[in-house]
């Protein structure tokens, strides 16, 4: 007879665990092969370049603004063209006054204005895929631009603070009383 017990299979031999520790391929192309890195540099890149790269994004940034102003004037007016017109005009500028929200949302946050990237999304989300547009829903639009206007003409960065998320509030009411209309 055999050492095995009655009626149960043989054990299974015990497989050997081999843990394999990746390469990391991300850290050599940053430090492109310095080990250890000279002094005064971090991740390979040098403080100047680092310090270079810091003031053309400072510089990008205040040209966000600038730039984010002249677009909400281009809000404001097709939102003027909306309110005016009727049937296809208005639809017209509300389709261009989606475009330009969907434009407007994709810097804001990297350049510390995340309230215009949330306020330019909820306006794109807002006027998407509309038919037809209301009087009301050319308020709840009017809202939006209002709270853009606000956050750019105060500089509020960041999430604003209490006037931020007051901001916010009033617009999703605006939003909330839309849709319950």
């Amino acid at each position: 007879m055999s050492d095995d017990k009655q009626g149960q299979p043989p054990a299974k031999p015990q497989a050997k665990t081999r843990i394999f520790k990746p390469r990391n391929k991300l850290k050599a192309k940053v430090t492109a092969g310095q080990s250890p890195l000279p002094p005064g540099e971090e991740g390979g890149f040098s403080r100047a370049a680092l310090e270079k790269a810091e003031a053309e994004l400072a510089e990008a940034a205040a040209r966000y603004a600038e730039w984010a102003r002249t677009t909400l004037d281009e809000l404001l007016e097709f939102y003027r063209e909306a309110s005016a017109g009727a049937g296809d005009v208005r639809q017209e500028a509300v389709r261009k006054i989606s475009r330009i929200a969907h434009e407007l949302r994709g810097q804001g946050g990297t350049f510390g204005y995340p309230l215009v990237t949330s306020f330019a999304s909820s306006l794109f989300r807002f006027t998407e895929n509309e038919s037809a547009i209301s009087d009301e829903r050319l308020l709840v639009i009017k809202a939006h631009c209002d709270a853009i206007r606000v956050v750019l003409l105060q500089n509020i960065t960041g999430d604003g603070g209490e006037i931020g998320q007051a901001l916010v509030k009033a617009l999703q009411q605006a939003i909330a009383k839309f849709q319950t209309a």
